[in-house]
């Protein structure tokens, strides 16, 4: 009776006591700390089956209660054992060999895209090991008891168990295959972007699996990892570095939480062209003067820093080319020194394209990287300056969600 009294404590609610406890309401001849696969799938089968004939009128017990000086208070209702029990201590059937074991309250019913992303990683109950019944304890599952089911609710802890622990015993188990590379990349990915990422401890010291030529492996973080985000740097390094594969709105997260460097920010850079030799390239000046008010706006729409300097930026720059574009690129940290022939450059005020592969997709990647936008920023930039004129830019800013009346501002 003292161990129900301590376990009915905690659920009086108000300024109310426990006057006495009552025996503790059991499964008669089960201990459901014992029951394991089978025999616990065997239990979760009875009691959904009879839930409404029988059980759900036995998950609570009244108790006596009273005041802070022995008064009387009104009896309240609080979970029976067996039914905390229930929740709180027996393991059901379970769908993957690396999840944890845990107990029913903790478990999963992952939505698709949690399942597509972590599936192998988490708790999810095996709806398939209820057979016949599968169905009605699905049904059951989602009535009675608050399953976690979407990416926002992995805490913080899980996240770092499943990226220290699970996701590295599945590489290791499974190798480097496309579908462990494939796995791999959703859960980083869902770790760097789900509500809950900001859970994350400020650094995650963990292996991390990269790729370096047509090598990949977990790399302990006590090597150097990077993240892509200077594709030419990428490709003329990529067989000396170790390059950590997500997309580029989770480069962030990467450089902040996972400790990895940035090959764009580590390169070092030694120009060995004079810009002073560049020519104007008319052609292609032209083409950007026409989409400029076009651009304007679809940056305007999205806006990142002041309209005016935006404005000023783009109606000053000016479009070069070089004959030839030599630059001497270094990696200190790990000594690596490679000389380059770069395609474009943007800065402030110009762009610079070598005059061999001069034209719309290298003016393109030259604006966007003197404005500071992303490789698909790039794209919708090579798009307008394809168009004919100025009805197919707006046709084209307008599949993108621009409203036709801010271009035409």
């Amino acid at each position: 009776m003292k161990a129900e009294a301590e376990r009915i404590r905690p659920h009086i609610k108000g300024n109310s006591y426990l006057r006495r406890p009552s025996p503790p309401m059991v499964l008669d001849r089960v201990c459901v700390s014992e029951l394991v696969g089978p025999q616990a799938g065997a239990l979760v089968r009875l009691v959904s089956r009879y839930w409404m004939d029988y059980y759900s009128g036995k998950k609570e017990i009244q108790v006596a209660c009273k005041g802070p000086q022995g008064g009387s208070r009104s009896d309240q209702s609080v979970i029976a054992k067996w039914w905390e029990d229930f929740q709180e201590v027996l393991v059901p059937p379970l769908e993957s060999a690396y999840a944890q074991a845990a107990p029913l309250k903790e478990c999963w019913l992952p939505d698709p895209e949690t399942e597509k992303a972590i599936g192998p990683f988490l708790a999810a109950i095996d709806l398939d090991s209820f057979g016949e019944d599968r169905n009605t304890v699905e049904q059951w599952f989602r009535r009675t008891l608050d399953l976690r089911t979407h990416l926002g609710q992995v805490t913080g802890p899980e996240w770092t168990t499943i990226l220290g622990e699970f996701l590295p015993r599945l590489i290791e188990k499974s190798g480097t295959s496309n579908e462990s590379l494939r796995v791999a990349r959703a859960c980083y990915e869902a770790a760097l972007t789900s509500i809950e990422g900001e859970d994350l401890p400020d650094k995650l010291s963990i292996p991390l699996l990269c790729g370096r030529g047509d090598e990949s492996r977990l790399v302990p973080p006590g090597e150097p990892r990077w993240i892509a985000d200077d594709a030419e740097c990428a490709e003329i390094f990529k067989d000396v570095v170790w390059v950590f594969s997500i997309p580029e709105q989770c480069y962030p997260g990467a450089k902040e939480r996972l400790g990895v460097k940035s090959l764009k920010g580590s390169v070092q850079r030694e120009q060995l062209y004079d810009p002073g030799e560049a020519k104007e390239d008319h052609k292609l000046s032209h083409i950007y003067q026409d989409a400029t008010p076009f651009v304007f706006a679809w940056r305007r729409h999205r806006p990142s820093g002041k309209i005016e300097r935006l404005r000023e930026l783009l109606a000053g720059l000016q479009v070069k080319t070089l004959p030839s574009m030599d630059v001497r690129l270094t990696l200190p940290e790990i000594g690596v020194t490679r000389e380059h022939q770069e395609r474009f450059k943007g800065g402030v005020g110009k762009v610079f394209l070598r005059e061999d592969t001069a034209g719309v997709p290298m003016l393109a990647k030259a604006i966007a990287e003197a404005l500071g936008l992303s490789r698909e920023s790039a794209n919708l930039l090579e798009n307008l300056l394809r168009c004919g004129d100025d009805t197919a830019r707006k046709d084209k800013l307008v599949s993108e969600n621009i409203p036709g009346n801010e271009i035409d501002r």
